[in-house]
């Protein structure tokens, strides 16, 4: 027994020796699918005698919610091929609990397996400002921190590039000027488009911006002679002597005139309307053009 002892006896020695570290590398990539769904893959090694001894792991990670994720992968070293880990994570405000293995088929085909890791641990997280919509604006900077937008608008959204962010923005969808609170005036005629009844040509606001190009009050749509002032009782088209006849049913649209001869007048009241009247003024027979037979 005393010979076993005094072989652990320490004994001073001014040898010197070194060791190299085992040199390793790790090369890897992640890509976000969307917003819950993210891929990745890790490339690491080691030397061992010399040799490089390299190992891959190809991961799917999935958050389920805010604060719970889970995650598969699926891995190959050291001339292993059948390891399919999977792991858990649960955030809790700035820290996060993972349990974690490279091959649960170990637990299923243990006499096949040459590597089975379990690992669990904490991570604490700092520094990382809060920025919901992922505008690249911390949400406290953010002035619209649930919409994304660009910085020129403290994170608000202008989805029509009009110069208005959409919250101010009577038509958010459609460019238009600041005077109308975002909303467009093709026209020009001074009423937005939505309140316009004809928003591609300019009218006035007492026909809801429809036009009346002879001013008449009557509008453009509703007037059978849009560009001859008239009136309401022919739709618009003149009656120029006032006799009840349109001008343009009217021989005589400047004069007035009974229906019986087309708007024209018989001044001599002698049967005979003037314009086919050779004597207007002096009543006289038809057959003799209206002129009254010498003695």
């Amino acid at each position: 027994m005393g010979s076993i002892v005094d072989g652990f006896i320490p004994t001073e020695n001014t040898d010197a020796y070194k060791q190299w570290l085992t040199t390793r590398f790790n090369v890897g990539g992640n890509y976000q699918l969307d917003e819950k769904h993210n891929v990745g893959l890790v490339v690491n090694g080691h030397t061992f005698k010399k040799k490089l001894r390299a190992a891959m792991t190809l991961s799917w990670n999935y958050r389920v919610r805010k604060w719970f994720g889970f995650s598969v992968n699926y891995s190959i070293y050291n001339r292993s091929y059948l390891n399919v880990g999977t792991g858990l994570s649960f955030n809790f405000f700035p820290l996060q609990f993972y349990f974690i293995s490279d091959n649960i088929m170990g637990t299923m085909l243990p006499a096949a397996t040459k590597n089975a890791h379990f690992r669990t641990g904490l991570n604490w997280t700092f520094g990382c400002k809060n920025d919901k919509d992922k505008d690249g604006i911390p949400d406290k900077q953010d002035d619209c921190p649930t919409d994304p937008g660009p910085a020129e608008y403290n994170g608000c959204p202008d989805t029509d590039k009009d110069g208005i962010i959409d919250r101010d923005d009577k038509c958010p969808e459609t460019p238009g000027p600041k005077e109308f609170e975002g909303c467009p005036d093709r026209d020009g005629d001074g009423i937005i488009d939505n309140e316009d009844e004809c928003p591609d040509t300019p009218g006035v606001v007492e026909f809801n911006g429809c036009p009346d190009a002879d001013e008449d009050g009557i509008k453009d749509s509703e007037d059978e002679c849009p560009t001859t002032p008239g009136i309401p009782e022919f739709n618009g088209c003149p009656d120029t002597d006032k006799d009840g006849i349109r001008d343009s049913e009217d021989d005589c649209p400047e004069k007035a005139g009974p229906v019986e001869f087309q708007g024209c007048p018989d001044t001599d009241s002698d049967g005979l309307p003037d314009n086919k009247d050779a004597c207007p003024e002096i009543a006289g027979p038809v057959d003799n053009q209206g002129c009254p037979f010498g003695d």
